[in-house]
């Protein structure tokens, strides 16, 4: 997001760098001070990054918190895709798909070891449990009630979503999305 007559810094990754998630949060967490608020608007299937950048950009992330930093990040464009990037095949067999600690060897910070199934997969950075996740919304702008930005509803996008396979849910949001779920009647949704 940008809000007017404010500063803003734009920061540009190119496409060689190998880890520009980690590179960037290291640089705002080196500051001092860091920036209040900052925000990410690209990302990356949370099942194709590599378990060393979930684990260093979360690391920095909570260090960002602590010293009252928010990082706002876009959920992406793609609805509460399959771990192939496929929206629209939320419920898609995921066992076979992924990166590696989506496997037998892997599991992170809270994950079922060898988790596998179906599911609605976020973008990373969006689900770490450090920043905001934010989706994009869409009606006002043609007078009309604002809803979640969806392809189904007209939308060139639709907003994205789902539930991480390796950071833990936080507790507080346990119930919330348990009843979500129970509304949803999404009993054949496997939960990591």
């Amino acid at each position: 997001g940008v809000a007017q007559n404010s500063p803003s810094i734009y920061w540009y990754s190119s496409n060689t760098e190998t880890d520009p998630f980690v590179s960037w949060i290291t640089s705002m967490a080196d500051m001092n001070p860091p920036p209040q608020s900052s925000s990410i608007s690209y990302g990356a299937q949370e099942t194709t990054v590599s378990t060393t950048v979930l684990k260093s950009f979360n690391t920095q992330a909570m260090k960002l918190a602590a010293m009252g930093a928010t990082i706002v990040v876009a959920t992406g464009n793609d609805g509460a895709s399959t771990s192939t990037g496929d929206s629209c095949q939320c419920g898609a067999d995921s066992s076979s798909k992924g990166s590696s600690w989506y496997s037998s060897s892997g599991g992170g910070a809270g994950a079922k070891s060898g988790w596998s199934g179906q599911g609605y997969f976020p973008y990373f950075p969006a689900s770490c449990p450090y920043v905001t996740a934010v989706g994009a919304t869409m009606g006002p702008e043609y007078g009309n009630p604002e809803v979640a930005c969806q392809s189904q509803q007209g939308g060139v996008i639709s907003s994205g979503g789902g539930f991480s396979t390796f950071f833990a849910q936080p507790a507080w949001q346990q119930p919330t999305v348990a009843a979500y779920l129970r509304a949803a009647n999404a009993s054949e949704l496997t939960m990591p």
